[in-house]
């Protein structure tokens, strides 16, 4: 996608409209999450072959080509691999591999894209905007998140890309990590999500934000380090896991026996290594 910027210069969120209320009012949950990979071939083998998941293959475009995961509740997981840097997409996915494999953003759903820009101008915040044929797109600079509306509200995807071997339902939780949590859950609860407070997920200290039925779960770096440690890149910083809610986890087991996965009372843990993230399976 070409951004194009629409607004200039940064304030801080000062003004009456700028509360965290009036952008969660619009925003519908996590939409999908990009992951930047090497290989797409070898990262399509794993979701497809060896975790069960159905692949929707993409298309070569703007410098990248791509792949899906998708589930019932339209939640998905888009795979990139750059191609052409000389396109923005490319240069932006080229550059983030420099760094490291695995999720880049969070894309958030919302319902006007209009009333987004909107908002974010009336708060002097920096963004850019993308429009074509199937959706709107709004990007705050520097925030790791962009806003998505879909022009046509009532499609769905085929029920045959969104029914997996698996069992899997719903994109439930995106997990997020920081040396400074509390810098990004300030940020995301004034771009659209809601604090609910501490919890504890697979016995890790976590800071919980929703976005209507969506959860973000911010750790810290030291809290997240034995996670961490699993990955091709243990210096992650940003998106490093997913829960994905099945219908079965029994199934999960069985399918998924000789993957070296990790049951943890009621979760199924699977570390993608070389990808830099988890996938927890929950019922």
């Amino acid at each position: 996608m070409a951004f194009i910027y629409l607004s200039a210069g940064f304030a801080a969120w000062s003004q009456p409209l700028c509360e965290e209320a009036n952008l969660h009012k619009l925003v519908i949950g996590i939409d999908h999450v990009p992951i930047v990979v090497r290989d797409l071939n070898e990262a399509k083998t794993l979701f497809s072959d060896r975790l069960k998941f159905t692949v929707k293959n993409g298309r070569a475009h703007e410098g990248i080509s791509n792949f899906f995961v998708k589930f019932q509740d339209g939640t998905y997981l888009e795979f990139i691999t750059p191609l052409d840097s000389s396109f923005a997409i490319g240069n932006y996915y080229s550059n983030f591999l420099k760094h490291r494999a695995g999720g880049t953003s969070l894309a958030l759903s919302v319902k006007s894209a209009d009333s987004v820009m909107l908002l974010l101008q009336q708060c002097a915040v920096p963004f850019k905007s993308n429009a074509n044929p199937i959706w709107l797109s709004v990007e705050p600079s520097g925030n790791d998140l962009f806003y998505i509306e879909y022009r046509n509200k009532n499609w769905k995807e085929r029920e045959v890309n969104t029914t997996h071997a698996n069992q899997s339902l719903s994109l439930k939780s995106v997990w997020w990590i920081s040396k400074d949590p509390a810098k990004y859950i300030s940020n995301f609860t004034k771009l659209g999500f809601i604090n609910k407070g501490a919890s504890t997920y697979l016995g890790i200290q976590a800071q919980v934000l929703k976005a209507e039925s969506s959860e973000l779960i911010v750790v810290s770096s030291s809290e997240g380090a034995d996670i961490l440690g699993n990955f091709k890149s243990p210096g992650t910083e940003g998106i490093f896991g997913f829960t994905v809610k099945v219908k079965s986890l029994n199934i999960v087991r069985q399918l998924l026996k000789d993957q070296n996965l990790i049951i943890k009372g009621n979760s199924i843990i699977y570390y993608a290594k070389d990808y830099n993230f988890f996938i927890v399976f929950t019922e």
